[in-house]
């Protein structure tokens, strides 16, 4: 005879749409920072990259950014999100977590695979090291690009924006 299935504590309707208030909310936070402040200044440095960075090109500092900045960022977020619970599951031996709550009807899980769940939260933010551990190793084999003459042009006209030289 098999044992009754057992499911995680579920969150009201009320503190679901708290939740999603809440998201929106941060979620429209971030994309007003984003249009507000990271694309002025991404439009800037696009438009005075070669100036700005005299030793490298400006292609270069833009990919490294790009392929090494982004996935940090990003193993920074998820390790926000996962790696707490990820320790309480193994800690508990079942997944969800007690005291944890679910937003749509969730079976607890035991044993081996409430181990390989919290196995996989703590670990998903190493993904994105191993990603942008490549991503710096393949930038590292490429070679710097020589200065274009509309960089050194740029150079010759904008003298202040290297540091007032």
């Amino acid at each position: 005879m098999s044992e009754p299935e057992i499911y995680a504590e579920r969150y009201s309707s009320s503190e679901r749409c708290r939740l999603l208030l809440l998201y929106v909310c941060v979620a429209s936070a971030f994309y007003i920072g984003f249009k507000v402040w990271v694309l002025p200044w991404l439009n800037f440095y696009l438009n005075h990259a070669d100036c700005l960075n005299p030793e490298r090109s400006s292609a270069a500092v833009f990919w490294a950014g790009f392929f090494v900045g982004v996935p940090i960022f990003g193993s920074l977020v998820v390790a926000v999100m996962t790696v707490r619970q990820g320790l309480a599951v193994l800690a508990q031996g079942r997944y969800p977590a007690r005291g944890q709550k679910a937003l749509w009807r969730s079976r607890v899980l035991y044993g081996s695979a409430a181990s390989i769940r919290g196995t996989l939260l703590v670990l998903a933010p190493y993904l994105f090291l191993l990603m942008t551990i490549g991503a710096g190793l393949e930038l590292s084999k490429q070679s710097v690009a020589p200065r274009s003459a509309q960089e050194a042009a740029c150079q010759q006209q904008h003298p202040t924006m290297l540091g007032g030289r």
